[in-house]
């Protein structure tokens, strides 16, 4: 029997393990891409422009690049701004977000809800505040149970946003 060895020139994929949802963001993108004929392609130029973006960082002596909860580099885009009380806003430009979730998604979705709280009259429930201030291209899952969900709970805790029900959330004001 003859031991064959496959050729696989001067590539090397580093065995990493990842999550769904990371694997699935870049899926996404890959899909939304006409660039793109395969997923591979994506991550590739996906590990090229991070490390780039982290190399030019590096050598201008910049600060380190700010990452959410997986190690890779947030949108260099900045945080909207938004219509929210300055005690909220504080709080969640300070809030780190657990979880498989990049923090200026979190606070984007937060924000939004914020706003969207201050701007209704009394209590609004989950389904409420999903339907009116969710972006379409958002999933819910991602908007909501790791963004929105998260960050009104942090600021209930802080007393910004009220709780009137366990089901419901409300801003006077």
């Amino acid at each position: 029997m003859q031991n064959r060895q496959r050729n696989i020139g001067t590539t090397m994929r580093p065995n990493i393990e990842i999550s769904h949802t990371l694997n699935g963001r870049v899926k996404d993108f890959a899909a939304g891409s006409a660039e793109y004929e395969t997923v591979e392609e994506a991550y590739r130029d996906i590990i090229k422009a991070g490390l780039a973006e982290l190399e030019a960082a590096e050598n201008a002596g910049e600060k380190e690049v700010a990452t959410d909860t997986e190690g890779t580099p947030d949108a260099d885009v900045p945080e909207p701004a938004t219509d929210t009380p300055d005690a909220a806003d504080a709080a969640i430009a300070s809030w780190v977000p657990e979880g498989d979730v990049a923090t200026s998604t979190a606070r984007d979705a937060t924000r939004t809800a914020v706003a969207w709280l201050r701007d209704h009259e009394g209590r609004a429930t989950r389904s409420t505040i999903v339907d009116a201030a969710k972006p379409g291209e958002v999933s819910e899952q991602q908007w909501w149970v790791r963004g929105a969900q998260p960050g009104l709970a942090m600021l209930a805790e802080e007393g910004v946003v009220e709780r009137p029900t366990s089901k419901s959330y409300q801003i006077d004001g």
